[in-house]
């Protein structure tokens, strides 16, 4: 592989004459990625690297994309000739999501046909991050694309990647205020020109100016400490648009991005884009980040199922299903997309050890 040059030009790829091929979109992240890192590696240079890889949260295809990448990065790293090492997985979402998982799973469980062993509540306490993680896909359904998403997840844990939520923990859209005044507090001693606002309010809007303020600043600290954890070099992360660089019209600087926190934190960052939808962003961030690829193109289907029946959200798992296969077909992708028996196995692992028949 030719070295990378110090300075590299926005890249550009179009997919749209086949929308469901992911492939291109694939092979031209990862040569990024390989890229940056072996650039790093020949300078001598330990930084850390992230790619911030965007969704559009209803997308199906978005998370599929991730799903690839992810694999595709894990096999270089397996097969012994990455210049990283030890990927892990941090994914937007609030940080509490495996032990609500838990949650359901007493809810649903223990309510008298089933009950706990004695030391149920012992093993939840000892549980590992990877443990945590089988409840979460056992029991957490997405009302998002939740079949893309389910299958991007497992894949990640039948791969082994150590793999986090790293949001806050919030309800709906309103954010919690212990996970708010943390942040908060940080934030303050680091940067003189930022002003804690709503400090009395037990929860603001997660979505408000300073609500994702907060929270990329949260998930940048989140993934960093996760990847020293794990003696990390390369982490995906993966989350909403807005968060990469901002958003012009919704008056959310590139200054208070989740990349900006991230390379604040000395961190090589290089953002996926996935969206044509590329004049919300500040021009600023293009400037400071010549590494980003920007994919154009992709099929726009979305699936969505808040406030559904169940009956009708069953007809469009279903859909999804399909969508997916359709995807797999077109880009050559091995998936497992089968979102009830997938849950159903990992619902009969979570119960074999912990509730008495």
């Amino acid at each position: 592989m030719s070295k990378c040059k110090k300075k590299q030009d926005v890249l550009r790829v179009d997919c749209s004459n086949a929308p469901l091929d992911i492939r291109p979109a694939v092979n031209a992240i990862v040569a990024r990625v390989e890229a940056v890192s072996q650039f790093l590696r020949d300078q001598g240079s330990a930084q850390k690297i992230v790619v911030v890889m965007g969704e559009g949260h209803t997308f199906s295809i978005h998370k599929i994309l991730q799903a690839a990448v992810i694999r595709a990065l894990r096999q270089k790293e397996d097969a012994g000739n990455a210049p990283w090492k030890n990927l892990v997985v941090a994914h937007e979402g609030d940080h509490a999501l495996p032990l609500n998982g838990i949650k359901m799973a007493i809810e649903l469980y223990a309510s008298g046909k089933i009950k706990l062993l004695p030391y149920a509540k012992d093993i939840f306490s000892q549980l590992s991050v990877r443990e945590e993680m089988a409840y979460y896909l056992a029991y957490f359904t997405s009302t998002m694309a939740p079949v893309a998403k389910h299958a991007r997840d497992v894949l990640s844990y039948r791969m082994n990647i150590p793999t986090i939520h790293n949001d806050v923990s919030r309800n709906s859209s309103r954010m919690f205020k212990a996970d708010r005044a943390i942040v908060s507090d940080v934030l303050s001693q680091q940067d003189q020109s930022f002003v804690p606002q709503n400090v009395d309010e037990e929860m603001i809007d997660a979505v408000s100016k300073i609500g994702m303020t907060l929270r990329n600043h949260f998930m940048a600290n989140k993934l960093g400490e996760f990847m020293m954890t794990h003696d990390s070099n390369l982490a995906v992360q993966t989350t909403g648009l807005d968060h990469i660089f901002g958003h012009l019209s919704e008056g959310l600087s590139y200054k208070t991005s989740l990349t900006h926190y991230l390379r604040a934190q000395g961190m090589a960052v290089i953002p996926v884009l996935v969206h044509g939808d590329y004049h919300r962003f500040p021009q600023q961030a293009f400037k400071e980040n010549p590494d980003a690829v920007m994919i154009e193109g992709l099929s726009d289907k979305s699936f969505y199922y808040e406030g559904k029946s169940q009956h009708v959200v069953e007809l469009f798992i279903r859909k999804e299903e399909k969508f997916i296969d359709e995807i797999a077909q077109a880009s050559e992708l091995k998936l497992e997309r089968d979102y009830y028996d997938t849950k159903g196995e990992f619902q009969k692992t979570c119960r074999s050890h912990i509730w008495e028949a």
